[in-house]
This record gives C-alpha cells, sequence and structure tokens, in this order.
C-alpha cells in the first residue's frame, strides 16, 4: 500500500486517482480551450484564465505618496512632476560602457554618441505623408473601443475618448 495526503491507499484505488486526475486536466484544457475558442479578445481571455489557474489578483500600483528632496508629498500632481523629473534627467546622467572601444576616451560615452559610433551608415530619412483631421478621426472611429493596449499603455477607448483634446498636434 502507498500513502496518499496522509491515507493508505491500495492499487485499484490509487488507479481511480490517477484516472480522475486525467480527467479533470483533461476536462479543464478544453474548458479553457473552448473559452479561448469564442473570445472576441483572445489576449485577454488568455490573461484571465492565466490569472484564474495561478490565483494572482490585480495588485495596486498606485503610488499616493512620495519623498522628494527629504520631504513628504501625497499630491498627485507633485508626485508626477517628481517622476517626470526624474526620467527625463536619466539620459543625461547615463553613460554606456563599450567594452569593445580601443581607449579610455571612448569607453565612457553618452548613448546617444555610442548610438552613431555603432552604426556607420546613415539613417534613412523617415518621410511620413501629411494627414487630415477627418484621415486620423475616422481611422480612431474605425477602432474597437476595448480595454487591451499595447506597449504605449494606452487602450483604444481612451484613445477615442480623449481625441478631442489631441488631435491638434497629431495633424
Amino acid at each position: 500500500m502507498q500513502s496518499h495526503q496522509g491515507y493508505q491507499v491500495n492499487e485499484s484505488l490509487q488507479k481511480y486517482i490517477k484516472i480522475l486526475s486525467d480527467v479533470v486536466k483533461s476536462a479543464k484544457y478544453k474548458y479553457y480551450n473552448q473559452l479561448l475558442l469564442n473570445a472576441n479578445n483572445k489576449s485577454k481571455t488568455a490573461w484571465n484564465i492565466i490569472k484564474s489557474v495561478t490565483n494572482k489578483k490585480t495588485v495596486n500600483h498606485d503610488i499616493t505618496i512620495i519623498d522628494t528632496d527629504g520631504k513628504i508629498y501625497t499630491d498627485y500632481q507633485i508626485i508626477a512632476n517628481a517622476f517626470n523629473k526624474y526620467f527625463t534627467s536619466l539620459p543625461d546622467t547615463t553613460s554606456v560602457i563599450n567594452p569593445a572601444a580601443t581607449s579610455k576616451t571612448q569607453a565612457n560615452v553618452s548613448p546617444l554618441d555610442y548610438l552613431e559610433l555603432s552604426f556607420t551608415k546613415p539613417f534613412s530619412k523617415i518621410q511620413l505623408p501629411p494627414v487630415t483631421f477627418n484621415e486620423i478621426i475616422a481611422i480612431c472611429k474605425s477602432l474597437k473601443p476595448t480595454n487591451s493596449h499595447g506597449y504605449d499603455g494606452i487602450s483604444t477607448e481612451v484613445l477615442k475618448t480623449s481625441l478631442p483634446f489631441i488631435i491638434s498636434p497629431l495633424i
């Protein structure tokens, strides 16, 4: 006899447990597969399945307090400005160590200088044709209003809602 979760289990019961485990696993596979097949937004459904299987809950990443220059701030505008100041100053303070550099003066260069040194051929110029107000509106209206977003973190629903406020700089 073998032990299963502290109980003595005979061989026939052990076989039944294995069969039941396989049936449950197969049923879950079919269930999740069916959810994905019927989903309008497959990536969102896949992430919901992953969250439910791994028991991950959504974490609140809101920053409500920040310590800047030895002072504590809770005002969202001040917090946003502190992050903006920090991240916009990073390129000025960041340097790239180039292991292939031939001299000590080339070893510690700014990121932009490093890119210029790394690429010997000039980049071709990107020329975009001018767009009209109506073209931008038509493209935005054709997008599905979803909460999913790309690498920029902006959902199409947010884009469509904010379009009247952001369209002028786009033209």
